[in-house]
C-alpha cells in the first residue's frame, strides 16, 4: 500500500471542485485503460493521487464524461506538464503527456 499525506486543510476561502470522480472506473475509457485526450495529447494516469488546494487548480475542460483541470502556475506560464481529475477531498489524480496524437 501507498502512503499517502495528508490532504491540504481547507479553510474558509477554500472550496471543492464541483464535481469529484471518487471512482473512475465507472467511466469506461479509464476502467479499459484507455488515455484521456485533451488538446491532441494522449495523457496517462500517474501513479498516485497528489494534495493540492483546490484554488491552485483551473478547469479547462471534460473528457467523455471527467472533469479536467491543470494547475493554475502551469497554466500562467503556457505549458502543461499535467492534467489533473479531482479523485478524493483535496487530492487529484495527475495524468502525464504520453504522446501527440492528430
Amino acid at each position: 500500500m501507498i502512503p499517502l499525506p495528508a490532504p491540504p486543510r481547507l479553510v474558509a476561502a477554500d472550496s471543492l471542485p464541483p464535481r469529484i470522480f471518487f471512482d473512475l472506473t465507472r467511466f469506461e475509457w479509464y476502467a479499459h485503460r484507455e488515455p484521456l485526450i485533451w488538446d491532441h495529447i494522449e495523457w496517462q494516469p500517474g501513479a498516485a493521487p497528489v494534495a493540492l488546494r483546490t484554488e491552485e487548480m483551473t478547469h479547462v475542460g471534460e473528457y467523455r464524461g471527467v472533469d479536467l483541470y491543470v494547475s493554475t502556475a502551469d497554466d500562467s506560464a503556457g505549458s502543461v506538464d499535467a492534467v489533473y481529475v479531482p479523485v478524493s477531498e483535496g487530492f487529484w489524480l495527475p495524468f502525464q503527456p504520453t504522446r501527440r496524437v492528430p
